[in-house]
């Protein structure tokens, strides 16, 4: 598995890519290609990536920022005027690694199969330590 480093600080948030053997990374061409259509909240998913949660932590203090959802997996949330798809980004903690395996749209509750999906990508992450992994680095987003 590899990943692309967003950002570091107190925390180190990291995107999941090469999964299921891909390199690209989905959480960072998930917002390359909505940022036009959706410019509001791409921008504000990219600012809590890269400047609010490697500071802080995850805002999990504010809902419409972030949210524990089951099984220790988590959601970025953001909004845009006068759309109905919510876009989301799913994630898990590591002590202070976090992250992200996921990304979406979706109406209404989080689907169950996207946070399977999160939870499989965690089950595999966790099967090797973590010097072992890749880490990409230049994210590609300002």
């Amino acid at each position: 598995m590899l990943l692309r480093e967003v950002a570091t600080y107190r925390y180190h948030v990291y995107a999941v890519c090469g999964f299921p053997g891909e390199e690209e990374c989905e959480v960072e061409k998930f917002l390359q290609e909505n940022q036009h259509s959706y410019p509001r909240a791409m921008k504000d998913l990219n600012i809590a990536l890269r400047n609010w949660t490697p500071q802080h932590g995850p805002p999990f203090a504010n809902d419409e920022r972030a949210k524990r959802l089951r099984d220790g997996i988590c959601e970025f949330r953001a909004r845009e005027k006068g759309q109905k798809k919510l876009p989301r980004i799913l994630f898990f903690e590591d002590d202070v690694r976090i992250i992200c395996t996921n990304a979406f749209f979706k109406e209404g509750s989080t689907p169950d199969h996207e946070i399977d999906r999160a939870i499989e990508i965690r089950t595999e992450y966790y099967r090797q330590p973590f010097v072992r992994y890749r880490i990409l680095k230049g994210w590609a987003l300002p």
